[in-house]
């Protein structure tokens, strides 16, 4: 019955569009236990061939070509000088950067607190 039921979905792709890929793999499916082993086997080779010739991609390889590319430009992030030799040749310049640098650093641990206070207000609230 698995047969005919195959060979009925394999004559009907090839009469009209090439056949899917569900077509394809009820054709093509194992049939017993050997099928799987031999499978099994035939895959285990394929690797063992592949890394005897060095061809497997390294983990950083397979982990780059499926991340998103925010990702990727992230792991290549371009080197740059530390910020405390930033302006050394200018010290007013240097001292400017470093006022300014701590004003946005306090800004935001303001915003971080006010943003703190509003969360529990409102947790408070819903509380009552």
């Amino acid at each position: 019955e698995r047969e005919q039921s195959a060979a009925g979905v394999a004559a009907g792709a090839s009469s009209a569009a090439p056949e899917s890929a569900w077509a394809q793999m009820w054709r093509t499916r194992p049939q017993s236990f050997e099928d799987f082993r031999d499978a099994s086997q035939r895959d285990f080779e394929s690797f063992d061939a592949l890394a005897t010739r060095g061809q497997l991609p390294s983990l950083a390889e397979e982990v780059q070509e499926i991340a998103p590319d925010w990702a990727r430009s992230g792991l290549q992030a371009p080197a740059r000088p530390l910020r405390a030799f930033e302006a050394a040749e200018a010290p007013a310049e240097q001292r400017r950067l470093r006022h300014e640098r701590r004003k946005s650093e306090l800004a935001a641990s303001r915003l971080r607190l006010a943003s703190v206070l509003a969360s529990r207000a409102g947790q408070d609230g819903s509380d009552a």
